[in-house]
């Protein structure tokens, strides 16, 4: 349709739009990109929670240190490979025999990442690195030197932690 402006210039009505094939293809464009780059947001949402896992372990491991250091009385920490679980326990009285151990705080792993292995670095037993292990927190500040491994269900991605006996921390 041809309409006739006050300046006597006539112009036609045209409007701007896109097409059914325009917008198939940018459509499809966008779908190629989103199957390309799903497998890097995948391994970094998994990397991202092992990274997770092991600052948790770490504050775990120094709520430990401050809480035997704090009550004068030796933290347990107990990993559990059974369970996937670790948790830590002390004792409400100074005696240590009387009273049932309390425990402070319980991790569970989350279901995409497995506790693997847990050995005490200076053990002279050979047989430590079982199912279970318990790593002593002193009240000097000080605890007994563990090695932990956390790794990915898929197991694509591992963790190893170390825990230091002089400083109580945990590092990667």
């Amino acid at each position: 349709m041809t309409t006739t402006l006050a300046t006597g210039s006539k112009c036609s009505r045209h409007h701007a739009a896109f097409t059914l094939l325009e917008l198939g293809i940018v459509v499809m464009i966008m779908a190629v990109l989103i199957v390309l780059a799903a497998p890097s947001f995948v391994r970094s949402y998994r990397s991202m929670l092992l990274s997770e896992t092991g600052r948790t372990f770490g504050t775990t491991c120094q709520l430990a240190r401050l809480n035997a250091v704090f009550n004068h009385r030796t933290a347990l920490l107990h990993l559990d490979m059974a369970r996937q679980s670790y948790w830590i326990t002390q004792t409400n009285t100074n005696t240590e025999t009387d009273s049932e151990p309390v425990t402070l705080k319980s991790v569970q792993l989350d279901p995409r990442i497995l506790l693997v292995s847990a050995r005490q670095e200076f053990s002279s037993n050979p047989d430590e690195g079982g199912s279970s292990l318990q790593i002593s927190f002193y009240p000097n500040g000080t605890c007994d030197g563990a090695e932990i491994q956390f790794r990915s269900r898929d197991e694509a991605n591992a963790l190893t932690m170390h825990l230091d006996p002089m400083t109580a921390g945990a590092t990667p």
